[in-house]
């Protein structure tokens, strides 16, 4: 993947996901992670498309913390 055919927003977001993998002191970064950064994302549009589909964003979140703290 060459990082600098990137957009400017792919690049911020796997930025957010490594200091995400790198604040939790892990070695790799993981789905998990990268979903964590998703639905953080200052624009809340994957934050927004959960909601309108029906799906829990409290429930994620959970489940997101129980699978990042192990």
């Amino acid at each position: 993947m060459d990082y600098e055919k990137l957009t400017n927003r792919s690049k911020d977001l796997i930025q957010d996901v490594v200091k995400l993998a790198a604040s939790q002191k892990h070695q790799y970064i993981s789905p998990e992670h990268l979903l964590q950064a998703l639905i953080d994302d200052k624009s809340g549009l994957i934050a927004d498309l959960i909601n309108k589909s029906g799906g829990s964003l409290i429930q994620i979140r959970n489940k997101l913390s129980e699978q990042l703290s192990k």
